[in-house]
């Protein structure tokens, strides 16, 4: 399971790298890919999961990072 999730994350970066949006109705997911120039995305692999870092100077973007990470956050303790 560990490799998938580390693969799905790369994937992630990849889609919004590209401005492949996902969820665009959604503003958790809106917002990062509509300011994703000034987004800095950084992944590494971990011995039980992954760790990803989203950075932005824009103080508009950074709530959003907040509350997606939260998301993954919950999501991840859940196991889904």
């Amino acid at each position: 399971m560990l490799p998938a999730l580390q693969r799905h994350a790369q994937d992630m970066k990849n889609r919004f790298g590209h401005d492949r949006a996902i969820r665009s109705w959604d503003p958790l997911f809106q917002k990062p890919f509509e300011y994703r120039s000034q987004v800095q995305v950084t992944l590494r692999p971990l011995a039980d999961g992954i760790y990803a870092e989203l950075r932005s100077p824009n103080p508009e973007v950074v709530p959003y990072l907040y509350a997606h990470g939260d998301t993954l956050c919950r999501l991840g303790a859940r196991g889904l």
